[in-house]
């Protein structure tokens, strides 16, 4: 057996994504958005005040040489600095 991070994380934000959309769980939520605020503090250091940001959960079929996506969940607006007012 093989330790690998990158692939444990991944794998569990997408058994988080489908646990949101299955029954809206608000542990999944807390933790997608948690994961993606510290992506987000990690590529924008010094974001203004007031900035906003929303998620998407996007799945994608294909059908012969089609894809098509469909939009599963839409986050609210969440406050990147969650402590302000």
């Amino acid at each position: 057996m093989f330790w690998n991070a990158a692939w444990n994380e991944s794998l569990f934000l997408v058994s988080l994504s489908e646990r949101l959309m299955g029954t809206e769980s608000d542990h999944s939520l807390r933790e997608l958005t948690a994961r993606i605020r510290c992506e987000i503090a990690e590529q924008i250091p010094s974001p203004p005040t007031g900035t906003f940001w929303q998620f998407r959960l996007i799945f994608m079929d294909r059908d012969g040489d089609q894809v098509t996506r469909h939009i599963t969940y839409q986050s609210d607006l969440i406050r990147l600095h969650p402590h302000e007012f």
